[in-house]
């Protein structure tokens, strides 16, 4: 299974769907973790919190989402 973390795009949002903490659990439990690169900056954690904690963000310059023009500007989808 995998997890994707993207950065927010909503305008002054400072949350983030999950925090480095709670990702050791899921790695530990076989959860591939994908960390959009600046996803956790926002609310004060570090890209380097994240890969720490065993996220991937070696496709961080690869998109993981894309925007839906009929969903306003901060709805996104995965693929």
């Amino acid at each position: 299974m995998k997890v994707a973390v993207a950065k927010e795009s909503y305008p002054e949002e400072r949350r983030v769907a999950l925090v480095p903490a709670a990702i050791k659990p899921l790695v530990k439990k076989g959860v591939e973790v994908l960390i959009e690169t600046g996803a956790g900056v926002a609310a004060g954690f570090s890209d380097d919190a994240y890969r720490e904690a065993g996220a991937d963000d070696r496709h961080a310059g690869r998109c993981l989402c894309r925007r839906l023009p009929a969903g306003g500007p901060h709805l996104r989808r995965w693929w």
